[in-house]
């Protein structure tokens, strides 16, 4: 399940915005996100990393502990010039 989260801090899910609470709720009882179902937080149009590791942390709190944090691999991407240049890097939860 993938999450788009923007520079301006939108966020999307299936393409329509939400806000953080109602993504939680979402993700917990339509994707049963909270039962392990992999949810991954992708950077949109320069989203930094620490934006997306505090929707990480935010999430986690909410008791979804299997979130993915997708970044751009280089400086070229983030100045928007490819988005072919995305890795994943998972994060445990404890």
């Amino acid at each position: 399940m993938e999450v788009g989260v923007y520079k301006d801090g939108t966020i999307t899910l299936y393409g329509n915005h939400v806000d953080r609470p109602t993504l939680a709720k979402r993700l917990r009882k339509e994707e049963q996100a909270d039962k392990g179902r992999a949810i991954v937080l992708k950077s949109k149009d320069g989203a930094t990393r620490s934006q997306l590791a505090d929707l990480r942390e935010f999430l986690v709190l909410n008791k979804i502990p299997n979130v993915t944090i997708v970044t751009t691999l280089n400086a070229a991407a983030d100045e928007g010039e490819s988005e072919d240049n995305f890795i994943a890097r998972p994060v445990y939860s404890r």
